[in-house]
């Protein structure tokens, strides 16, 4: 007597799992690679974007142009309350993009974002700032990425999100230095600049299917040139600029290095 066999009933994680892996050998076969990060956008986003500061209209209106004009896009944008005032034009401008509001997440929310970035108005990225700040902050060992603008006082911030909850927000920082977990970058070489100063030039490298590449240099301290002096400032772009590599386009994850 014959038995017929049935078929086999996949759980949901084992139909995960094998539908990842068949993405992943897909991508590989086509010569494409997709950074976790890159994925479908998630219901609540990735990325925590916190703008403060005291910039005016104007330029938080330029630090968000550069945001929208990212390639990274899965992001939820907190703004000073103010800048979403009904009478605002920054207010018009967003009222139909649901990334953007004006309250702050309770701090046990941070670990529902992969990462919260802490942005000064009036800063400016380029558009594959956000890719090179994650790939920074996978290096092992590295809990908060910080990127020196010159011109701007206080420093670009990169967190990990579940350390931040973890660690409990403004314990945050004690337990970042305390656990050697903090790197430092010169936001120069990744095309941070200052609104009204001119942008530094970054050279990506292109190949197929527009792939680009970046070595970051990456620092345990920040740097010992003090901030404002433009002169210094300068020179600290140009010779750091000279040490952006062009890596083989093999060498997988290598988008920082300290």
């Amino acid at each position: 007597m014959s038995v017929e066999s049935k078929p086999r009933v996949e759980t949901p994680s084992h139909a995960s799992a094998t539908g990842t892996e068949r993405l992943t050998s897909w991508l590989a076969e086509a010569g494409l690679s997709l950074p976790a990060y890159m994925g479908p956008r998630s219901e609540s986003g990735r990325l925590s974007v916190q703008i403060i500061g005291s910039g005016d209209e104007r330029t938080t209106a330029l630090t968000i142009a550069t945001l929208l004009a990212s390639s990274f896009q899965d992001f939820r944008v907190t703004l000073p309350s103010a800048s979403l005032d009904g009478s605002t034009a920054l207010a018009s401008w967003l009222e139909s993009d649901a990334r953007f509001r004006a309250q702050d997440p309770a701090p046990g929310n941070w670990s529902r974002f992969e990462a919260v970035l802490v942005l000064p108005a009036g800063v400016l990225l380029t558009k594959y700032s956000l890719e090179a700040l994650f790939e920074t902050l996978r290096q092992p060992g590295t809990s908060v990425v910080r990127a020196v603008v010159p011109g701007q006082p206080q420093a670009l911030e990169f967190w990990d999100g579940r350390f931040l909850a973890a660690a409990g927000g403004r314990s945050a920082e004690a337990a970042a230095r305390n656990t050697n977990a903090e790197r430092w970058i010169d936001g120069a070489a990744l095309g941070l600049h200052q609104a009204g100063d001119p942008a530094p030039k970054v050279f990506f490298r292109r190949g197929a299917a527009d792939r680009h590449i970046i070595d970051v240099n990456v620092m345990t301290a920040p740097p010992k040139n003090p901030l404002g002096h433009r002169v210094t400032a300068r020179r600290m772009v140009k010779a750091l600029a000279r040490r952006i590599k062009a890596v083989p386009a093999s060498a997988k994850g290598r988008t920082a290095s300290g």
